[in-house]
């Protein structure tokens, strides 16, 4: 599988079922028609503001709990198919 560096507008198209790695590990991306971030930080603030007015984020399953993807640090996106 091949991994390709994202931007944030092109992680928030990416389908549901799209892979993120971070490291080595990756991740599945899940629906994020209702995953709500809470903005706590100035990088969040300026984030929210290149999606929309609704501040919806794509998330990932990290094996424990649901993350929003600003959360992780250096990431890509490996399409699985």
């Amino acid at each position: 599988m091949e991994s390709t560096k994202v931007t944030i507008h092109e992680l928030i198209s990416a389908a549901p079922g799209w892979l993120v790695s971070e490291g080595d590990t990756s991740y599945p991306i899940i629906s994020w028609a209702r995953c709500r971030v809470l903005w706590t930080n100035d990088k969040y603030e300026d984030i929210s503001r290149l999606i929309s007015d609704n501040r919806i984020l794509p998330c990932i399953f990290d094996g424990s709990q649901i993350k929003p993807l600003v959360e992780f640090q250096d990431v890509a996106w490996v399409n699985p198919y």
